[in-house]
């Protein structure tokens, strides 16, 4: 479990014990959501049966699978009677969720959302407070606990703030030209570095490839604008909204290309061999901490899925130490761009 994510589980834990469930709620089987829920002993204060999960990051879902745990894909409006909520520390994100969480409760449903005060838990609950639901909060394991509670014949739906149909329906910028969702890193801009690796690439990458971190699709389009794109191009990202945005703008640009998006954890290997090229801005953070066996499980997993000869193309912050990695891992590295921010290569295996 994320070091992360505990203080706001063990405070919703807590607030659980202060604020018993309702019997009623407690006996009803599938009556409860546990939005970006984790296999966390918070589930010991529902029966079995009566929750729901949401949890759309990979492995987390995958942990609570392995338990046995119910993981749903999305949340249904006036679903559920209760709706728990660990938020995140993308404030639209939350924001976004939130309201289609409050979509989710039938009348007279309860929703508690715990948040950790340095993820900026207390201007949230500013904005929740002007929500048109009974409101309590307290403050715990330097977390806040806010509660709001819908009125037994409120069944008006609030208006999503980015427009979304569901929680994780993709969104148009209109500032960057494509769908993108708030869950993913830099979702609303173009990365520089991927614009600085996509400018770098050749004409032709080779018929079989991949990308690593697809995000919303930036990269991905822009390799299939190439005159000769590849045949057979796989995306893989973590993030579930990712994977939804960029089949969206895959099919928006390029509706009768082929390719195959997953929903997946690249340090658990590729689901193909013997690609001729593998291209990724990896990310350097797990649960918002700077974590460098990250990036350099994408470097050994891509060196496993690459042919002989075939060529990883990589961007990267020009602080972080991966080229003493590339260089065991492939017999060739050629640095293609070195900027004060970003450094660019490409690796034949």
């Amino acid at each position: 479990m994320g070091v992360m994510d505990r203080p706001a589980l063990d405070a919703l834990a807590w607030y659980l014990d202060q604020f018993p469930i309702d019997q009623g709620i407690q006996s009803k089987e599938h009556s409860t959501l546990f939005a970006r829920g984790r296999a966390h002993p918070v589930l010991q204060h529902f029966a079995p049966g009566t929750v729901n999960i949401w949890q759309p990051f990979y492995i987390h879902a995958q942990q609570c699978i392995a338990r046995d745990l119910p993981v749903i894909e999305e949340p249904s409006i006036h679903r559920y009677e209760q709706v728990l909520y660990v938020g995140t520390r993308n404030r639209e994100e939350n924001t976004n969720a939130i309201i289609h969480l409050l979509r989710a409760l039938k009348p007279g449903g309860r929703f508690i959302l715990s948040l950790e005060n340095q993820l900026g838990a207390k201007s949230l609950e500013k904005e929740l407070r002007k929500l048109p639901y009974a409101f309590e909060s307290e403050s715990k394991k330097k977390c806040r606990i806010v509660s709001l509670r819908k009125d037994a014949q409120d069944t008006e739906l609030l208006a999503a703030p980015l427009g979304g149909e569901s929680i994780q329906s993709p969104i148009f910028c209109e500032e960057i030209g494509y769908y993108s969702h708030p869950s993913l890193f830099g979702w609303n801009k173009v990365d520089e570095a991927s614009q600085l690796l996509t400018s770098l690439l050749p004409a032709s990458l080779g018929k079989r490839g991949a990308e690593l971190g697809s995000g919303y699709g930036y990269i991905a389009c822009e390799v299939l604008s190439h005159d000769l794109p590849p045949e057979q191009f796989s995306l893989y990202e973590i993030e579930q909204a990712g994977v939804r945005c960029t089949r969206k703008n895959i099919l928006e640009r390029f509706p009768k290309v082929k390719t195959e998006s997953y929903w997946h954890d690249i340090t658990q290997g590729l689901h193909q061999q013997d690609l001729d090229f593998i291209i990724s801005n990896p990310p350097f953070h797990r649960q918002e901490k700077l974590d460098l066996t990250l990036g350099e499980a994408f470097l050994r997993r891509a060196h496993q899925a690459l042919r002989k000869d075939g060529n990883f193309y990589l961007v990267f912050n020009q602080h972080l130490p991966y080229q003493n990695l590339l260089r065991k891992l492939f017999r060739n590295v050629n640095i293609l761009a070195s900027t004060p921010l970003f450094t660019a290569v490409s690796a034949i295996k």
